[in-house]
Parts: C-alpha cells; sequence; structure tokens
C-alpha cells in the first residue's frame, strides 16, 4: 500500500530520502527481503512483531541505537504519512536541523525542502525575484498543493511553452483534476510526451481522467500500458491499485478486498488492502 500511495507522492519521498534513512525488509524468514539483524532490531522495539502471525507492521520512525521515535500505520494515506514525518522531525528538531554545507546547495534545492516540512513561507521566501524558469515551476507546485489554482495557472501561463510542455501538462493537468472538470483534465495530460521524465504520472492520471470521463476499459488499458512499460515505478503501483479496483464496467464490486487465494494483480500482488484509490472517487463537475 505505501508503494501505491504516499511513496507516489514527492513530499514523502523527499523527506524520507533527505532527512530519514530508509529501510525495507520483510518480517517473514521465506521472504527474499528477509533479514535477521533489521528483524531483531525491531522486534526489540514492537515485541508483538516477533510472532510467527502477526498484523500488517506499521512503519516505524527509530534512531540508530533503538529509540522509537514514532510510527505510521502501513495502510496511512499521503496526507497521514506527510503528518507524521514532519511530527517526527519537529518533536525532535536536532534531526532536522541544516546539515554542514546547506548553504552551499542550490536555493531551489533548499527551497523543496521547506516545502517538504510544510514551511512554505519560507521556500516562498528564499526564491525571491528574479527566479528562474525551474524555481517558477515549483512556485507553481507549491500554489497548487495550497488550493490557490489561479495562481498556480498564471504562474504556468508564463513559463516558456516549448522547454516546460511536458510539466505544464501534467500541472494543468492536475489543475483539472482539482477543479473536478475532468474533461480538460484528459486533452491536458494527452499532450505530455511518453518520453517525458513525467510520463509514468502523466499516463497514470490519463487513465483516472478516462474512469471519470466513463471510459473505464481505456482507462484500465492506459494503466496496463503503463505497468507494462515502467515496472516497478512509483506511478506503476498507483495504476495497478487503481486497476485493481475497477472493471472494465467501472468500480469493481469489492475494490478493498484481499485474498491469497484470489487473481494477482498486474504487478502479481494479491490485493491492495486498507482505504480506496482516492483518485477514484468521483469528483464534482
Amino acid at each position: 500500500m505505501l508503494r501505491s500511495g504516499p511513496f507516489t507522492d514527492e513530499r514523502v519521498v523527499g523527506l524520507l530520502n533527505e532527512l530519514f534513512i530508509p529501510v525495507y525488509f520483510d518480517l517473514s524468514p521465506k521472504s527474499p527481503a528477509s533479514d535477521a539483524d533489521a528483524k531483531a532490531f525491531v522486534t526489540n522495539l514492537k515485541p508483538e512483531l516477533g510472532g510467527s502471525r502477526v498484523p500488517t507492521p506499521p512503519v516505524l520512525f527509530a534512531t540508530a541505537d533503538g529509540a522509537l521515535l514514532g510510527e505510521a500505520s502501513n495502510y496511512a494515506s499521503e496526507r497521514e504519512m506527510l503528518a507524521a514525518l514532519r511530527d517526527v522531525l519537529r518533536q525532535n528538531s536536532k534531526y532536522a536541523g541544516p546539515s554542514d554545507g546547506e548553504e552551499k546547495r542550490p536555493r531551489l534545492a533548499r527551497a523543496r525542502t521547506h516545502h517538504y516540512l510544510g514551511k512554505d513561507k519560507a521556500a516562498i521566501a528564499l526564491l525571491s525575484e528574479p527566479r528562474t524558469a525551474h524555481e517558477n515551476l515549483f512556485m507553481a507546485q507549491i500554489a497548487r498543493r495550497a488550493g490557490d489554482l489561479d495562481k498556480a495557472e498564471k504562474i504556468l501561463g508564463e513559463l516558456d511553452s516549448n522547454a516546460f510542455a511536458d510539466d505544464i501538462a501534467v500541472e494543468l493537468g492536475l489543475i483539472a483534476f482539482a477543479r473536478g472538470d475532468v474533461k480538460t483534465m484528459r486533452v491536458r495530460l494527452a499532450a505530455h510526451s511518453e518520453e517525458g521524465a513525467r510520463a509514468p504520472e502523466a499516463r497514470y492520471f490519463l487513465g483516472v481522467s478516462l474512469f471519470h470521463l466513463g471510459q473505464h476499459a481505456e482507462a484500465r488499458l492506459a494503466w496496463k500500458e503503463l505497468i507494462g512499460k515502467y515496472g516497478e515505478h512509483p506511478f506503476s503501483y498507483r495504476a495497478d491499485w487503481a486497476y485493481t479496483q475497477t472493471t472494465d464496467d467501472g468500480p469493481a464490486a469489492a475494490p478493498t478486498s484481499f485474498t491469497t487465494q484470489g487473481p494477482k494483480s498486474l504487478l502479481g500482488r494479491h490485493g491492495y488492502m486498507g482505504r480506496k484509490n482516492p483518485d477514484l472517487a468521483r469528483r464534482p463537475g
């Protein structure tokens, strides 16, 4: 669930990579991802995870010497995971301070860190005029995530439409989605090239727009092609999540079901436990 949800959020991934050391392993000794030392470390923190049959473990935030700083549900939404990360850093500020040589980092990189931490005023203050085109693109993203869609659209309209065509297509598509205008969303996202860096994201949300337009089979085909081309990309997992919760006729009858006896998903999963894919919720407009 983490790969299909929180790990598709740039801010979550950004915080994890910049201010944490992510460690993944499987509690089961039969898994290729098994790690006996990691399991011993974790079960010392949470003894209930040491049994032969345990519930889905949470995400744990701990120091290297074994102090538990916090945790988040394995089924957390993007917003919940981001809040958990920020809370850990807020309550343990010594881990969130600037690193040596911080001032030597490009100001856009430093502004991104502020944004990931939820300090948008600091990010905006750092990006004082004159701004580069990439900095203006980031300002548009800040505005979009804050819900100031008109401002985001205005900034995007001032960018070089050729040099930033792919980013503009994705951002305008997401703005249209936030407004509930899935017809415009489809048109914007269809303009993204297959070679662009954000192509998996664009293809995923193009499928979402098709789903909301009632073109369910076409949406599922878009997600299937995305997965076939990009493999285990974060947006492949999100597409797989959407695919398992739909049919060619619309939403699946039991979108939250999970069974090891049922058919596997396109990425070989048996299902996605927890919440429904939020992108499939009907948007107004």
